[in-house]
């Protein structure tokens, strides 16, 4: 309801999916309000469903009616309805003050259950407080490696175990997001490659040529169920690096996050604007970073290198670029570019 015209939106630039959905989105939100208990929250819904930690419906929905409400205000910003836009504004906060009360635990610093769902949906939708965030990102992590709930319904979708995925249909896109946001690309790496249950790896293992409705997919009962298909978002956003950071790829990000052992990866959108392209290798203690942005687009490019490492870009010794958190950061505008960076400190 919210996400799909706020997503065609960022990819295209085109205000109408935004105008001709506002009148339905407005009558959810509406709704949505009269369902809520006394101190704010909704649920009732399947909530994370097949997730082997839980299924959450309470902490699920009430994070997206948060986050759907946030949508409605920056939604109605654009299409100029300045007060709607400070209602569901006020309405976006409120709702999030009472996720965090009844969510967050504070001494602990994540939220409750212990689960990856938990800290993965308030991290990706913007409901953490500043403050809190490296707590929380913490705890996703911990809920990876150290897991400590039980597998819900008995192990019925499946076990939970280090290093693997405990999330269900709605909040495992969000913790690849979440993870890729943290340029975490080695725990995905890790996770998604794992031999045993549940992982990606062991359905193609089994034979499987499509997403299941489980992860425990003898269960399931849609053998093609694009529910889990988020690892792909993860691939284009922080193995290729590519996101928009202006609609309809006006403002283009270009930060790939290679795992380990990775050796190259190819990425290529097809945008309104556009090819855009994010093709990485790495050969030693070189990286090369091939980027071509389309015409009338700019883009900043991150490099994932060291401080001390010796740039170029077209042979060209690289100027104009900064040091930033996560390696070299540059703009740039329309065309085609080959960065080369080698960290001297290695080769001698």
């Amino acid at each position: 309801m919210f996400t799909v015209p706020w997503t065609l939106y960022q990819s295209y630039g085109d205000k109408r999916a935004l105008a001709e959905n506002y009148p339905a989105m407005q009558r959810y939100a509406a709704f949505l309000r009269t369902i809520e208990d006394r101190n704010g929250i909704v649920g009732g819904g399947l909530g994370d469903w097949m997730s082997t930690a839980g299924t959450m419906p309470r902490n699920t929905e009430t994070a997206f009616y948060a986050h759907d409400l946030k949508l409605m205000a920056e939604i109605a910003e654009i299409l100029g309805k300045a007060g709607d836009a400070r209602r569901y504004a006020a309405g976006a906060v409120r709702v999030a003050a009472a996720y965090d009360r009844a969510f967050y635990d504070r001494a602990a610093g994540r939220y409750r259950p212990a689960s990856q769902g938990a800290q993965a949906l308030p991290l990706a939708l913007g409901l953490v407080a500043p403050a809190d965030e490296t707590a929380v990102r913490q705890a996703l992590i911990d809920t990876i490696r150290h897991p400590t709930l039980k597998p819900d319904r008995d192990g019925l979708f499946g076990p939970i175990l280090p290093d693997h995925i405990a999330a269900g249909d709605v909040a495992t896109t969000y913790v690849w997001r979440s993870l890729g946001d943290m340029r975490r690309s080695d725990l995905v790496d890790r996770m998604i490659l794992q031999p045993t249950m549940p992982s990606y790896w062991n359905m193609v293992a089994n034979g499987l040529t499509a997403i299941p409705e489980a992860w425990n997919y003898p269960i399931s009962r849609s053998w093609n169920h694009d529910m889990y298909a988020g690892i792909v978002e993860w691939f284009y956003r922080s193995v290729g690096g590519l996101a928009p950071a202006a609609p309809g790829y006006a403002r283009i990000t270009v930060a790939p996050v290679p795992p380990p052992g990775m050796a190259q990866a190819e990425t290529r959108y097809d945008s309104v604007r556009g090819p855009i392209v994010s093709n990485w290798r790495r050969e030693g203690e070189r990286f090369t970073l091939d980027v071509e942005v389309p015409p009338n687009s700019r883009a900043e490019v991150l490099l994932p290198v060291p401080a001390a490492a010796r740039i170029t870009e077209s042979g060209r010794p690289l100027v104009g670029a900064h040091v930033v958190a996560g390696g070299t950061m540059i703009e740039i505008g329309s065309g085609r570019y080959s960065f080369v960076a080698v960290d001297d400190r290695r080769t001698r």
